[in-house]
């Protein structure tokens, strides 16, 4: 009887193999002669155990069906936009007056927040519109295949975007290629990959431009003024976030993600940084050489050498002048780290295409010389780059923003979930009695007698608000 029951269990476990042979790439072994698995071997001839393996099998199946239909969904979808954006062409180059009459109400919702017009602003109105071809002659999406010295900031305050997009451009060479997934200059129709909520979709946005004149660009545009992929990106990025108003002011590792997906955070600069700049500096590089996107600011510092020295200038749109060219409130790129000669240096980047730190390791600064520039690939000018060592950064920085991509090495779970309509309910864990005054400082209470109320252990408490949490 016990072998009977051994052998009936056997075959259940060849059948069920069999019947998942390919999730679990199991063929190959039941041809050769019916081989036991190794995870169903001697030593887990428990039945308990033998269940818990079966079940994380069966989760571990569960898994790459998901990742697997998520992926091919994304494939359709991509595939759905390019066959849409190439329609959308073919259609636009026959009835373009028609389609342009189309977008005259486009045009007023990219430019202006109709549910709150104005709110804490910085966006500049446009003097007209006006189709890029009309702008320039000449014009190309890329010169070279686009390159990160090419974003130039316009009259709007999306640093953070175009300073995300210049540390994607500077270490992703294939990002170009893979965001704008189909396009027709000709006709002036552009297709665009974006990042939602982990998910991968798209927006098309036309070449219709806000004009400050005859031939400059109200918004961002590219320092070579024949070359349209920072004009359009940006574009693109203001409609899949509703208006041109929306995007003012955000964080540059949000934008990013906006094409990238992957997962954020940042390295804080403590006093222990502060103390030993050395070591910041190698978690720095060690991030970078994994591919993360990098994005920074500057403050005003407390203490150090820098401190109490006041500012400059105000930037251009309203940011606050800080010592040697910086500005605080402003997002700078993090292009790269160098080591020359035993000195420890970041390469940042400002979006604005120039005003650059004038500090120590600045363009004109005494630290550099031939064979220096040589060694680090520096080129002296005002084009917003510019070096600084890692011992001047953690003192007038608190922090470096990351985007961590995910790869093919990256296994990544998703929850979703939503607030519930029903009223929020607690229950009380211990006893407590409503309070007045603090009975050792005179202090009265932050909340009234009249709005505290008493309650004992166990009973079910209605939550009006929630403070204090995240």
């Amino acid at each position: 009887m016990p072998n009977s029951k051994r052998l009936a269990a056997w075959v259940d476990t060849v059948l069920a193999l069999w019947c998942c042979r390919d999730l679990f790439r199991v063929r190959p072994i039941l041809r050769k002669g019916l081989r036991r698995p190794a995870w169903a071997s001697a030593e887990v001839r428990n039945l308990n155990t033998r269940r818990r393996i079966w079940a994380g099998k069966i989760q571990d199946a569960k898994r790459l069906v998901a990742r697997t239909y998520a992926d091919k969904v994304g494939e359709v979808r991509l595939a759905q936009g390019v066959a849409k954006i190439g329609q959308f062409c073919e259609e636009a180059s026959a009835t373009w007056t028609l389609f342009l009459q189309a977008q005259d109400d486009a045009k007023a919702v990219l430019y202006v927040d109709r549910e709150g017009p104005g709110w804490d602003c910085t966006v500049s109105k446009p003097n007209h519109w006006i189709r890029a071809k009309e702008l320039r002659e000449g014009c190309e999406l890329f010169k070279d295949n686009g390159d990160f010295n090419d974003i130039d900031q316009g009259s709007t305050g999306d640093c953070y975007l175009l300073g995300a997009l210049a540390s994607v451009a500077a270490n992703r060479k294939a990002f170009f290629r893979q965001v704008f997934i189909a396009y027709d200059m000709d006709v002036g129709v552009y297709g665009l990959l974006f990042c939602k909520d982990s998910h991968f979709t798209y927006e098309i946005v036309d070449d219709v431009l806000a004009a400050k004149n005859h031939s400059r660009a109200m918004y961002a545009e590219s320092t070579d003024r024949t070359e349209m992929w920072v004009s359009i990106l940006e574009k693109a990025f203001f409609k899949h976030y509703t208006c041109i108003e929306m995007c003012d002011g955000g964080h540059g590792t949000e934008a990013a993600f906006s094409f990238l997906g992957g997962l954020a955070g940042r390295y804080a600069i403590g006093d222990d940084e502060f103390d030993h700049p050395e070591k910041f500096f190698d978690s720095m590089k060690r991030a970078l050489t994994s591919g993360e996107i990098m994005t920074t600011g500057f403050s005003e510092p407390s203490k150090g050498k820098y401190a109490d020295m006041g500012g400059g200038a105000d930037g251009q749109c309203g940011e606050k002048g800080l010592p040697f060219g910086l500005h605080g409130g402003h997002c700078y790129s993090v292009i790269r780290v160098a080591e020359v000669d035993g000195s420890q240096l970041f390469c940042f980047r400002n979006p604005w295409a120039h005003g650059e730190w004038t500090g120590p390791w600045g363009d004109k600064s005494e630290e550099w010389t031939d064979e220096r520039r040589e060694a680090v690939g520096s080129k002296a000018g005002d084009d917003g780059v510019f070096y600084m060592a890692v011992q001047d950064y953690v003192q007038l920085s608190n922090r470096s923003d990351f985007l961590r991509t995910f790869g093919p090495a990256w296994q990544t779970v998703r929850s979703y979930g939503r607030f519930s309509d029903a009223p929020m309910k607690a229950r009380a864990k211990k006893n407590y009695q409503a309070q007045d005054d603090d009975a050792e400082t005179g202090l009265i209470s932050r909340v009234s007698i009249e709005e505290e109320i008493s309650f004992d252990k166990g009973d079910t408490i209605d939550v009006i608000e929630v403070q204090g949490l995240g």
